[in-house]
């Protein structure tokens, strides 16, 4: 049985997956929640309806709830404004849309923009910046994904960041193309995954590099059930490549380079930095909810 003091949530809603975390009075996690009803599978946009359905027991009169995700997209419930960049991450809460639904303290956060040197957008990883940012006064925070972002904090500050879109580009290569249609099996070839890391960081022809997922096996210079770990490194170690353009140094080493997401996608990463004598950490995996902690602690209604 929820005390009816503990009021405090943070929920991160994104387009296929919903996760929830409860705070007592002390911002001291005590529950969490988790549901595939990401904002794409909520029928007629009924998001208020699907949110007290998945945790309507937590919530009461002048209970606060933040938001962040794709929930505060265009697609989503309430569409929240880009802060343009540099800008203070303690920002988020005080350009963030406020609402009182059902008698509820709703807060929907804004997402992070810059135009410089192209139009780019974050929306929902700015909460991984904030767990980030309690970690190191100065990261490079890597988040793969299907869209790759890579962000340099300062003091509390984003100065800038880098959308590469890999995993996207990744799965339509194996699943839609001619390149990858002759790999036979997605276990991870270590060796081969790790050459193909080395390959596509210091490749300059990476379109070109791409046709020996075929090619080598059409002339038995690459096994059939290795084009998958071949295609994933020759990838990530171009996006490293670009990823570490947004450091003001040629060495990694001169700054604290950290990776959030899924524990097998950090692990992979984690791979290719080592095949390039490069280093990394991986974040704590509490990243999400010591940020909702953070930004909770200093809410004002």
């Amino acid at each position: 049985m929820i005390e009816k003091y503990i009021h405090r949530i943070g929920v991160d809603w994104g387009s296929t997956s919903f996760r929830a975390y409860l705070f007592d009075q002390n911002i001291k996690l005590v529950d969490s929640r988790s549901s595939n009803n990401g904002i794409k599978s909520v029928i007629s946009n009924e998001f208020e309806q699907c949110l007290f359905d998945l945790i309507g027991d937590w919530l009461s009169e002048d209970s606060i709830v933040l938001f962040s995700g794709m929930i505060t997209s265009r697609s989503g419930w309430i569409e929240t404004p880009y802060l343009e960049l540099p800008t203070k991450l303690d920002r988020l809460l005080a350009q963030s849309v406020k609402r009182r639904i059902r008698k509820v303290n709703m807060c929907f956060l804004p997402g992070l923009s810059q135009t410089q040197p192209r139009a780019d957008v974050i929306r929902g990883e700015e909460l991984q910046l904030v767990g980030a940012s309690q970690h190191s006064d100065h990261v490079m925070v890597i988040m793969p994904g299907t869209h790759s972002k890579w962000a340099h904090i300062s003091a509390g500050t984003v100065t800038a960041f880098q959308t590469i879109v890999t995993g996207e580009l990744f799965d339509v290569l194996l699943k839609q193309t001619l390149v990858g249609q002759l790999a036979s099996s997605k276990a991870l070839h270590t060796p081969t995954f790790t050459q193909a890391v080395v390959r596509g960081y210091e490749s300059s022809t990476i379109i070109s590099e791409l046709f020996h997922a075929r090619s080598g096996v059409l002339l038995n210079e690459l096994a059939a059930d290795h084009v998958h770990s071949y295609v994933s490194g020759l990838l990530i170690g171009n996006e490293i490549r670009e990823g570490l353009s947004l450091q003001q140094t040629n060495s990694v080493a001169a700054i604290n380079t950290m990776l959030i997401g899924s524990d097998e996608l950090c692990n992979r990463y984690e791979l290719a930095f080592k095949a390039l004598n490069l280093q990394c950490t991986k974040s704590a995996s509490q990243t999400t909810s010591a940020a909702f902690a953070a930004l909770l602690a200093t809410y004002k209604p």
